[in-house]
């Protein structure tokens, strides 16, 4: 369980210092994606279920809302595609996040 989460960290983290964003291409952003796509996908059935989402949740609960925000069609399960629109997401709000820290604050 601790580990769906330390594999969530591991992507926030590279995310907010940039990795992502500073990727020498898009096929490398693709291949992280897909790194931690295969590293979720236990069954290797080209889609995260549930269950394969939660098994490595401390906060079941947690997962399972999370889960919900990826799968976006729906169809109780999360494609590729999903998790890396989903990354996008967590990329720019990291992004967006760490542009505002930076600023100086007006007086």
């Amino acid at each position: 369980m601790v580990r769906f989460w330390s594999t969530l960290v591991v992507v926030a983290v590279a995310l907010a210092v940039g990795s992502f964003a500073h990727a020498k291409d898009k096929a490398t952003k693709k291949a992280k994606a897909e790194d931690v796509f295969k590293k979720l996908d236990k069954n290797d059935d080209k889609k995260l279920s549930e269950e394969e989402f939660a098994a490595f949740a401390k906060n079941s609960e947690k997962a399972k809302a999370i889960f919900q925000k990826v799968d976006t069609n729906r169809d109780k399960s999360i494609s590729l595609e999903e998790l890396k629109e989903w990354m996008k997401k967590v990329e720019a709000r990291a992004k967006k996040q760490a542009e505002k820290s930076e600023k100086p604050e007006k007086k």
